[in-house]
């Protein structure tokens, strides 16, 4: 073998070496990516859960908060509404007193005034025969 056959045979296993070191470079680079862009969205993803996660607690926290005043209100309403508060609050602040004579006076019969009302309501009851003319004809107003 002559010299420029071995120069020849050295330089063109220098330059396959570095075409390797080139691929294997580019391969480390593109596993490197390929891991840290999940570890990424991972870590993303585990902030925007912690965020979620406050953010429950504190709505959760609303609502309680929300609940105990609602009781406190139904409370105060409750002891407002109560007969004798209303009583003593007529009677101290208003001046309001019972009444000593009290009368009750009936005005007609009501047995007879219910009686009345039934039959007016029969009367004014719609037949099968007034619905079905209401169907196709449409009632009149002081527009047509």
């Amino acid at each position: 073998m002559s010299f420029d056959s071995r120069r020849y045979a050295y330089d063109s296993y220098a330059e396959a070496q570095e075409e390797d070191h080139r691929s294997h470079s580019s391969l480390i680079i593109i596993c490197l990516i390929a891991v840290l862009i999940p570890a990424l969205a991972l870590g993303g993803l585990r902030l925007y859960a912690l965020y979620l996660e406050h953010r429950l607690s504190s709505v959760t926290h609303q609502i309680e908060m929300a609940r105990e005043e609602n009781i406190e209100m139904q409370e105060r309403y409750s002891a407002l509404l109560s007969p004798s508060r209303v009583y003593s609050y007529a009677r101290l602040q208003l001046g309001m007193m019972t009444a000593a004579k009290t009368k009750t006076i009936h005005l007609g019969d009501p047995q007879g005034a219910q009686e009345e009302a039934l039959r007016l309501a029969k009367e004014h009851r719609p037949s099968m025969f007034g619905f079905l003319k209401n169907v196709f004809v449409g009632k009149a107003n002081a527009k047509d």
